[in-house]
């Protein structure tokens, strides 16, 4: 029987004895009686190879010039007209959107010069503020349930599809996929926590998704979900108040909302003064940049919540950190002290690889 006849014989069988003994009658095919030469005129000597031409082959490594992990430094820095960056969001254009709180006062401004020019100004209490796809700017009114809107370009608020009644809306996200995570919290006083503190997952339609509220033994996950960050992988993480004096911690979830992790500060930083984060970022790398203006320190975590490394700020001339910003570099907001006639500024930060 032809060899081809034997394989189709047997991938049509249905007889296992068969199947298992017809594989000798290949290797008994495919035998071949090759010569075997048993005299050799001379005893053959082995050349070594020319081993140089192994790194051409394969490649090698070498030294290089640049430090992995260079020291950043500020580079360039720009006056604003506010006394805190609260929050700071770079725009594609160059300009910026900076909120500062305790004036009442949203506004865009220009960068091209050291002192930054005002664009436009809102007259408004602000609790955080996000940039969507589109650039336009989604807006926490304080005590308000609905998520304002500036389009780009626009001088007017108006009330964007997103609404949490009966709670207020205090922080705000937009993800990577183009989710919305509102943070919210009951209409009582903040502190002691008396009703719920939630993060709200919504599509672009407004709809509700998901709530974290709870881990896993039903303990809220959150006192006052000040601040909402995720990176690529859809890691959640959230800048969560636990005191009125901005005594916080960093509550890091998973994409279900699940509990991750808890980042509490570091012993040789907040050993005296107890961590009080201020502004949470995701890096390019998935990483989350955390800076904290009572102790002038930049934290760096990983998507697991764990500490990579930290930088006192203050050694680089940044004083009271109070925001932070990435859009191809790294930009800090600072703010000033109490009965300072100083401004705060906006530092852009060069040699950040985190």
């Amino acid at each position: 029987m032809a060899q081809q006849d034997q394989v189709n014989n047997l991938l049509h069988s249905h007889d296992v004895e068969k199947v298992f003994s017809m594989p000798g009658t290949f290797i008994q095919s495919t035998q071949q009686n090759i010569p075997l030469n048993k005299t050799f005129n001379h005893v053959p000597e082995f050349v070594q190879g020319d081993k140089s031409i192994i790194p051409k082959l394969v490649g090698s490594l070498r030294s290089v010039g640049r430090v992995y992990n260079p020291v950043p430094k500020v580079i360039q820095q720009y006056t604003t007209s506010v006394s805190r960056c609260f929050n700071l969001i770079a725009c594609s254009d160059g300009s910026f959107w900076i909120n500062d709180y305790n004036v009442q006062q949203v506004m865009r401004v220009n960068s091209s010069g050291k002192v930054m020019q005002v664009i436009s100004n809102f007259n408004i209490e602000v609790e955080d503020i996000s940039l969507m796809s589109n650039e336009e700017l989604m807006l926490c009114i304080k005590k308000s349930p609905v998520v304002k809107v500036i389009a780009v370009g626009s001088t007017e608020i108006k009330d964007s599809r997103y609404n949490v009644s009966p709670l207020w809306a205090i922080s705000v996200h937009v993800t990577h996929d183009n989710k919305v995570m509102i943070g919210v919290k009951d209409t009582a006083q903040a502190f002691p926590a008396s009703g719920p503190r939630q993060i709200k997952v919504m599509d672009q339609s407004g709809k509700q998704e998901q709530v974290f509220e709870y881990d896993n033994n039903s303990q809220p996950l959150f006192t006052v979900p000040a601040r909402i960050d995720s990176n690529k992988a859809n890691i959640v993480c959230v800048l969560d108040w636990i005191s009125e004096d901005a005594d916080g911690r960093i509550v890091v979830l998973n994409k279900e909302g699940i509990l991750v992790n808890v980042y509490t500060g570091h012993p040789k930083i907040n050993s005296d003064m107890p961590f009080g984060p201020y502004d949470i970022l995701s890096s390019p790398s998935d990483n989350f940049l955390i800076v904290e203006p009572k102790t002038h320190y930049l934290h760096i975590l990983n998507s697991h919540g764990n500490l990579l490394t930290f930088y006192n700020l203050k050694q680089m001339g940044i004083k009271l950190p109070c925001s932070i910003s990435c859009l191809g570099d790294l930009f800090i907001g600072s703010a000033t002290f109490i009965d300072s006639e100083e401004k705060a500024k906006v530092y852009k930060v060069d040699n950040f690889v985190w």
